[in-house]
């Protein structure tokens, strides 16, 4: 009965605890396992992503394009631009007035533009609008037509405002992969 109870003193006070640290020590080698293999892919796949970051950093770069550069003149090229091309098409601008503006790293300023002109000249100055490089979003149209004196049924002018909004970057990002992993191939030291 002694060596029974002898056994079990044993067991509960050296084997049990050795048991314990032996399964610690275990899961502590299998999550540092699994954190070598996570970090060994993204080793494995460090040319990937410097290529990876390469194609977005010109993917950004030729999105930026479409925006104004943010600036203290930013109001006045964008208005110029607007006046530019309504001048082209004929079409009077009677009045330009800055609606809002953010303020924040991408810009969204809208302005209000009344004009009057030929309605198939504005038109044209709407699609040249559309067209131009930068994003222009139209936020609201309101117009007026009227039929011209005397220039026969087709020939009508328009009168109204239309309400754009434009977009202007503070500056360009900085480029994908200086802040994180090197771009560089090659071997790391540990």
């Amino acid at each position: 009965m002694l060596l029974i109870i002898g056994v079990l003193v044993a067991l509960k006070f050296m084997v049990l605890p050795l048991w314990a640290w032996q399964s610690e020590q275990l899961g502590q080698l299998q999550a540092k396992n699994r954190q070598l293999s996570k970090l060994n892919t993204v080793i494995d796949g460090q040319s990937s992503y410097g290529r990876q970051a390469k194609q977005l950093n010109a993917e950004i770069a030729r999105l930026n394009n479409y925006f104004y550069v943010d600036s203290s003149a930013t109001k006045l090229t964008i208005q110029q631009d607007i006046e530019k091309i309504f001048a082209e098409h004929t079409i009077k601008v009677e009045g330009f007035s800055w609606l809002f503006d953010d303020g924040k790293a991408l810009r969204s300023l809208r302005a209000a533009v009344r004009y009057s002109g030929d309605y198939h000249n504005m038109i044209k100055a709407l699609w040249a609008l559309a067209n131009q490089p930068k994003v222009v979003r139209q936020v609201d149209w309101r117009q007026s037509l009227k039929s011209a004196a005397g220039a026969g049924i087709k020939a009508y002018t328009a009168k109204g405002t239309i309400n754009l909004e434009f977009f202007a970057r503070a500056a360009p990002p900085a480029p994908l992969g200086q802040a994180g992993l090197p771009l560089q191939e090659g071997s790391t030291d540990e």
